[in-house]
């Protein structure tokens, strides 16, 4: 029974194609960080992408080979983070990766390494290898900003999501 019940909160908190967090769990590890942040006096920050163009990927080689990109994107994420950082899949092609601790200059840093880990190989899928880029958004905030809520922190990491899609995509755009 109690190995039933750890499946079964597994199952409830990972998304089922790339393993990583879903997005209700992601939530949540947003709120205990940013609790845990304002104990601590510390930064956080807060990265979200999108696969450019990813429904073409889908269009041209099938989305067998797209959830092959999907959990290459995933592995290419969790080999350029911490073990205390976490990546969550939010829907679709879209992900976030909490950064605790994390200031600033340090969070742009990540994301323009997982950028450019992104941009670097194309990923070898089922059907051949798909080149693929990815555009970033990100906010830092320090533990007392009125921005240091979980849908306040997306919403701004959104906000530059999409408007590194609207600068040309490839690339990434932060929030102060």
């Amino acid at each position: 029974l109690q190995e039933a019940n750890i499946k079964l909160r597994r199952l409830a908190s990972t998304d089922p194609l790339t393993g990583v967090a879903n997005r209700r769990r992601f939530t949540e590890a947003m709120e205990e960080t940013v609790a845990a942040a304002k104990e601590a006096g510390s930064m956080i920050s807060l990265v979200m992408l999108d696969i450019d163009h990813f429904k073409k990927v889908n269009d041209t080689w099938g989305h067998a080979v797209g959830d092959d990109v999907l959990k290459d994107v995933t592995k290419r994420l969790e080999s350029n983070i911490r073990p205390q950082d976490l990546v969550g899949r939010l829907g679709g092609e879209e992900f976030a990766i909490l950064l605790p601790d994390t200031n600033e200059t340090v969070g742009k840093i990540v994301a323009e390494r997982l950028r450019a880990a992104m941009e670097r190989h194309p990923s070898r899928t089922s059907g051949g290898p798909v080149p693929f880029t990815a555009s970033f958004g990100g906010v830092s905030v320090a533990y007392d900003s009125d921005d240091a809520k979980p849908d306040r922190l997306l919403a701004i990491a959104d906000e530059g999501l999409y408007k590194s899609k609207n600068e040309g995509r490839n690339r990434v755009t932060w929030s102060s």
